[in-house]
């Protein structure tokens, strides 16, 4: 996890630079106690029962609210530090010396939390992180998907020269009866890719796409995501050993918050990956193989953060990148049993997702500015695939079962920083803590493939992550498949 400096340390530098751009400010900023000085023990620092991102909003204002009120007086920022604090002395019955204005319609502190988390932009704070994180799995599993595929070939002997012997036997002619395994599971190919195979050279696409959700937070609103899109490449056979290929990939990403009552409606996060990965398969024998896998990828996206807490409203709008990368290292077991295939699997990776730095626009003074972000994951996975082949009278059927354990070894929060877009002092800046990973979960998938003659296939894939701190997730693909 980076480092980020604390607020006192961000808020201190902050303040020294904006006193030097102007002297003459000095004095009258160094004479302005925090409000805890003005109301010591009292107002938005001591609501009762306030979560982690609640309590760093109301320090936040805390700190910020004198000197704004000096530099900006009028401002929007320095109004809703006024009825902010305000109304928390009022509706906690304390002293309001400064006969502080109060936000109409909240009386209770619960509503005035719900009001702290409208402000805070907790909606945004896990997310620009973590949503690309989720969309590089996404890709990854199609990709091990095109891998299996390759893996299967090199049963019964070593790769083919093309898939027409093995084809045939799947739809059952009894002459290639001494191609048995390499049949069996070319059939099984199937649930895993749209493929176009022309001797040594591979090229496929798949669609691939996402749904879940994840439920509130102490450092997080809650969302639903959608997400959806393909994955394309081209492989070659080297030797009878070795395959490598290349493969590009796009999704796009639907993040909504409108998901709780204190979660102001239309407020969302779109995003775009594309993902460049090149992969490689060896195959000591004709059963073990090892599989690596290299990625890096980038997208934008725009954000829409809504607040509604009267007459404290307005829009603000985000635009940021983000950039991922990755290394996978695994392998595997094919283990033939007639028309049954097991596989033991194991492998091991590296991600690193990163988002820009961006400072919103509009949102009538109380944009934000979110610092850079970046979070580094090293897992293992452990589990197997088992496959069976069943042939009819119009074609070949393959149910398919995975199951893999997954194990995160850092598991340390994400740290985000931020700031009033609108604050010269930097007096409002503090950090965030997103939510802690889990440090183990599962992949529990499922598959169903048919091989029809003429070389069509047709499949679909369903796969679910359980485990996930709070969060369901789910994914699929689904396809055709011609071969010629």
């Amino acid at each position: 996890m980076q480092h980020v400096p604390s607020c006192r340390q961000l808020g201190g530098f902050a303040l020294g630079v904006a006193l030097l751009a102007a002297p003459g400010l000095a004095a009258a900023q160094a004479l302005l106690p925090s409000y805890s000085g003005i109301f010591p023990g009292t107002g938005l620092v001591t609501l009762p029962g306030m979560t982690e991102a609640q309590s760093q909003m109301a320090a936040s204002i805390n700190n910020v609210c004198p000197s704004i009120n000096s530099v900006a007086p009028g401002s929007q920022l320095a109004n809703a530090c006024n009825l902010m604090t305000g109304t928390a002395l009022v509706v906690q019955g304390q002293a309001n010396p400064l006969s502080l204005p109060t936000l109409p319609g909240i009386t209770t502190t619960a509503q005035l939390k719900d009001a702290l988390t409208q402000l805070d932009g907790g909606a945004e704070t896990l997310v620009p992180t973590n949503q690309p994180s989720l969309l590089r799995n996404l890709q990854g599993n199609a990709i091990a998907s095109r891998l299996s595929v390759l893996h299967t070939r090199m049963l019964g002997g070593g790769a083919a020269e093309n898939d027409a012997p093995s084809t045939m036997l799947a739809l059952g002619n009894t002459a290639m009866q001494s191609d048995a395994p390499g049949g069996i599971q070319v059939a099984q190919a199937a649930p895993n890719e749209v493929s176009l195979w022309h001797d040594k050279l591979g090229v496929y696409a798949n669609a691939i796409g996402q749904f879940g959700d994840t439920s509130t937070t102490t450092s997080q609103n809650g969302y639903d995501f959608y997400n959806a899109g393909f994955l394309a490449g081209v492989d070659y056979q080297f030797t009878p050993k070795i395959t490598a290929g290349v493969s590009f990939g796009y999704t796009y990403a639907d993040t909504s918050f409108d998901t709780t009552p204190q979660s102001a409606p239309g407020q969302y996060i779109h995003g775009n990956l594309f993902q460049g990965s090149l992969y490689s398969s060896w195959y000591p024998t004709d059963q073990l193989y090892i599989d690596a896998v290299g990625s890096v990828g980038g997208g934008d996206n725009t954000s829409r953060r809504v607040i509604n807490v009267a007459p404290l409203t307005g829009v603000a709008n985000g635009s940021f990148g983000s950039q991922t990368y990755g290394l996978a290292l695994g392998g595997g077991y094919n283990i033939p049993v007639g028309a049954l295939t097991l596989t033991p699997t194991a492998r091991f990776e590296y991600r690193r997702v990163e988002s820009d730095a961006f400072t919103e626009t509009s949102g009538n003074g109380l944009a934000l500015a979110y610092g850079h972000s970046g979070q580094n994951a090293v897992l293992s996975f452990f589990g197997g695939q088992v496959q069976y082949a069943i042939s009819t009278s119009f074609g070949v059927v393959v149910p398919t079962g995975r199951f893999e354990w997954a194990h995160q070894y850092n598991t340390g929060n994400t740290a985000l920083t931020v700031a009033y877009a609108n604050d010269p002092t930097g007096l409002s800046r503090f950090s965030l803590l997103g939510q802690r990973p889990s440090s183990d979960y599962y992949d529990l998938g499922a598959g169903l493939a048919l091989q029809l003659e003429n070389n069509w296939s047709g499949f679909v894939n369903y796969d679910a992550i359980l485990g996930v701190n709070n969060t369901s997730f789910n994914s699929f693909t689904a396809g055709f498949r011609y071969t010629f």
